[in-house]
């Protein structure tokens, strides 16, 4: 019986020399495995489970052959022991080919199947090439010979082994000054496209810039300066500077010239002058003026003129000035030297057209504060005694009505009434009927309590509604109350009572009365 796990094992015999069981004689199964000896020569014999027969003993003789193909190795003695592989591994089975080391040894493959050594060189020296195989090299031997900077103006000094120490100088397109050298205090600046100088032309100290030479004049709280000096160095014009007391900056002429601004295009544009500063003008007349570059056109001038301080607007063919003077900002024009006033507004906030201001008005238009009594005064000096208007209405460019003088005393009211504008179409008519709908009341105003006699405006527009404006207890989209008073005209009532008057004449003659 055998062991759990394990099979039977059967043998079976052969005494013939040399005679090797084919596969098909043994058997590897789970129901057992056979072997086979051959007594002639001593070995024992298995098929594995690959089915290829296999020695798996000998008789007690040791190995007298053995191969490793190519590798390098072979074996030892014949022994009936472990076998011992003497000889070295070739590079073409990964091995080396060397047997032995000195400490600091470099391989590397030259030719063949084994690997070359070089030795440790010596301290200080480094590592390059022959061209076919490495080698050390001291660094005199290696050291740089030719350096290239390309345009930058450097180049390499002789061959060290040390650091390359590079002369000449980084131009300036490659970021340098091209300079080796500057002068004290001298300002670089380019002189070219390409090119930086540095020289006495342009200075600075530590404290302030300077063009050419000569010192700069000082001041009590004068601190930096940027001296500005005429082209040949003799006279200080001026200069720039920053003013400690108001921290602010101060431009300063030393010979009370005056500041220009140019443009190349244009010319002078601009130009400060002890009188003023001028904008199209060389010769300010004020603190301010501005002047047109061409003729016949306006003219702006801020300053003061006859005693008034003013701005105008000036052209070849008229003047006119608005100008604060007398605690009144008057509007008129310069006639000459004299300035003539056409409007004002004073302190007071009343505003006058035409004429001086006063209480009274001999011509023109004045209008009061609106705190004062009087709201407006209308007037003219010169015309005939009745017809002058005073005030005009329009439509369109259509007189629809005016306000004339009437004698000395009075004026008119009047509306458009002439023949031309009106198609006729009878007598007036039904008048009786109308007068006889009117509500003639007395009443007083509520303002004053003065009592005086007419008609309710919207009573009225019941009878005549084309003589009412405005609308009874008005409101407004969304219903609420607008205050809007009616106003109403009696002209057209006056028709219907003439009317009225001749038909009752007519009947009176008819009766004999």
């Amino acid at each position: 019986m055998s062991a759990s796990g394990y099979t039977p094992i059967l043998i079976y015999g052969s005494t013939t020399a040399s005679n090797v069981p084919l596969a098909a004689n043994l058997t590897t199964s789970s129901s057992g495995v056979e072997l086979a000896i051959n007594a002639a020569d001593g070995k024992l014999f298995y098929k594995d489970s690959g089915g290829t027969v296999q020695v798996l003993a000998t008789k007690g003789a040791a190995q007298n052959s053995i191969s490793f193909g190519t590798t390098g190795l072979t074996p030892n003695t014949a022994t009936q022991g472990a076998v011992t592989v003497a000889g070295t591994l070739i590079t073409s089975n990964g091995g080396t080919g060397l047997s032995s080391y000195t400490s600091g040894d470099l391989p590397y493959y030259a030719s063949g199947t084994a690997l070359s050594k070089l030795g440790i060189g010596t301290s200080g020296q480094i590592l390059t090439s022959s061209g076919t195989a490495p080698q050390w090299s001291t660094l005199s031997g290696v050291a740089v010979t030719t350096f290239s900077a390309g345009t930058t103006g450097f180049t390499p000094s002789s061959a060290t082994s040390g650091a390359i120490t590079l002369s000449g100088t980084l131009a300036t397109t490659n970021g340098g000054t091209g300079l080796t050298s500057f002068t004290a205090n001298g300002v670089v600046y380019a002189s070219s496209t390409s090119a930086l100088t540095t020289g006495s032309a342009l200075t600075f100290d530590g404290t302030t810039f300077r063009t050419l030479s000569g010192a700069v004049a000082s001041g009590g709280s004068v601190n930096g300066k940027f001296r500005l000096d005429r082209s040949d160095g003799t006279t200080n014009l001026g200069y720039i500077d920053w003013v400690t007391v108001a921290d602010g900056m101060r431009f300063y002429n030393n010979n009370g010239g005056y500041f220009s601004w140019e443009q190349s295009s244009a010319g002078e544009l601009m130009r400060l002058t002890s009188t003023g500063l001028g904008i199209g003008t060389t010769s300010p007349i004020s603190r301010l003026h501005v002047n047109s570059f061409s003729t016949n056109t306006t003219t702006i001038t801020v300053g003061n003129n006859n005693g008034g301080t003013q701005i105008g607007f000036d052209s070849t063919n008229a003047s006119f000035v608005s100008a604060y003077a007398n605690n009144a900002l008057r509007f008129g024009y310069n006639s000459g030297s004299t300035f003539v006033e056409t409007a004002r507004i004073d302190s007071s906030g009343n505003l006058l057209f035409g004429g001086a201001y006063g209480t009274s008005v001999a011509s023109g238009m004045a209008i009061t504060n609106p705190t004062s009594a009087t709201i407006m005064y209308i007037g003219h000096a010169v015309g005939t005694a009745s017809g002058s208007v005073y005030s005009e209405f329009r439509y369109n460019t259509t007189t629809i009505g005016t306000i004339t003088q009437n004698g000395t005393t009075g004026v008119l009211y009047n509306i458009t009434s002439d023949y031309r504008l009106k198609n006729v179409l009878g007598a007036v008519s039904g008048q009786g009927a109308r007068i006889d709908a009117l509500e003639p009341i007395e009443y007083e105003w509520k303002a004053d309590g003065s009592r005086t006699r007419g008609f309710l405006a919207h009573k009225f527009q019941e009878v005549y509604p084309g003589s009412v404006n405005g609308e009874k207890d008005a409101v407004d989209a969304e219903g609420k109350p607008v205050y809007q008073t009616m106003q109403a005209s009696t002209s057209e009532v006056i028709a219907d009572l003439v009317a009225e008057i001749k038909s009752l004449r007519q009947r009176l003659a008819a009766a004999g009365l």
